[in-house]
């Protein structure tokens, strides 16, 4: 998937919500959301955490900081 076009949080839900992701099928969203963070500037990397009954695994994403503070950690599942 290229060209991810989103222009609101709103667009972003929506399009997030149209993805077809029963729990072991989330390659479609964990792609959508690779490109979308990519094309937003940032690096996101798949871990190997994929096993059989599943199609994707955990996406890690790093935000650049200015400086020292608390780490930030999202997950959602």
């Amino acid at each position: 998937m290229s060209g991810v076009k989103v222009d609101t949080l709103r667009d972003l839900f929506v399009a997030l919500a149209e993805i077809r992701s029963p729990s072991g099928e989330e390659r479609a969203i964990a792609d959508f959301v690779h490109t979308y963070v990519t094309e937003s500037g940032l690096v996101a990397l798949e871990d190997g955490t994929a096993i059989s009954s599943a199609s994707a695994g955990n996406l890690v994403i790093r935000v650049p900081g200015r400086g020292l503070g608390i780490p930030l950690a999202l997950c959602a599942h």
